[in-house]
């Protein structure tokens, strides 16, 4: 971990804080995306990509984890998968203490991807020049966590920026950082982790009314929120 970031929080209280924090943070970003992607869905604007195949899913403290490949192993950019996650009712994972980063990359190593992917998940670094103080979550989760891979001297930028977290093949559960070339002809890329909670009340009362348009709209607000 470097040098500045919080340490990793064990004692039973302050996980429970600290996820009641992560949910509250992503709140607002996350019921936003919920809401503009159930209605495309419901208007037939956003359909199921055929080309997406979720291998592995599981509830880490109440929010529901998909592992999620592309059907035939093409590179996909971290911006792909993030858009992709939104049209799940989700985004891609942020991840702030051990506990989950261990539960998250158990669904990757028991899914049929096992560790020879390299998988996207929400932590994202926009620009220089420094790699080391500027990351973000995705979902507006506070960055306080970080397991970097530093015997492989991760994160390093080497594919300039923007720049990522994946879990990479044969990496282990720590981080690496890889840009976009990782999404192009040139990475390996294939894979990403969507994260997504479940809906508060008005949430509910918003996916009746969409009835109308579809069950996959029902499915994405039952997947979205919790208050």
């Amino acid at each position: 971990m470097r040098g500045g970031m919080s340490p990793d929080l064990d004692s039973e209280p302050q996980v429970a804080f600290r996820q009641r924090k992560k949910r509250k943070e992503i709140n607002m970003k996350q019921n936003k995306l919920v809401i503009l992607g159930a209605v495309a869905m419901g208007f037939g604007v956003c359909q199921a990509n055929a080309n997406f195949t979720t291998v592995n899913s599981g509830i880490i403290d109440g929010h529901l984890y998909d592992v999620v490949t592309t059907g035939d192993n093409s590179v996909i950019t971290w911006e792909a998968a993030e858009a992709q996650a939104a049209n799940m009712g989700g985004t891609l994972a942020s991840i702030t203490d051990s506990a989950e980063n261990t539960a998250v990359y158990n669904l990757i190593t028991s899914s049929s991807l096992g560790n020879s992917a390299t998988v996207w998940f929400g932590g994202e670094n926009p620009s220089g020049p420094s790699p080391f103080y500027v990351w973000s979550w995705a979902n507006g989760a506070t960055w306080s966590y970080a397991p970097w891979a530093t015997a492989e001297n991760q994160p390093d930028a080497a594919e300039g920026y923007p720049d990522y977290t994946v879990f990479w093949s044969g990496g282990g559960s720590n981080w690496g950082d890889a840009g976009d070339s990782w999404g192009t002809g040139a990475g390996n890329a294939h894979s990403f982790v969507v994260e997504v909670v479940p809906e508060p009340a008005t949430m509910v009362a918003s996916a009746m009314l969409l009835l109308p348009f579809g069950i996959s709209t029902l499915r994405i607000l039952r997947r979205s929120r919790m208050a």
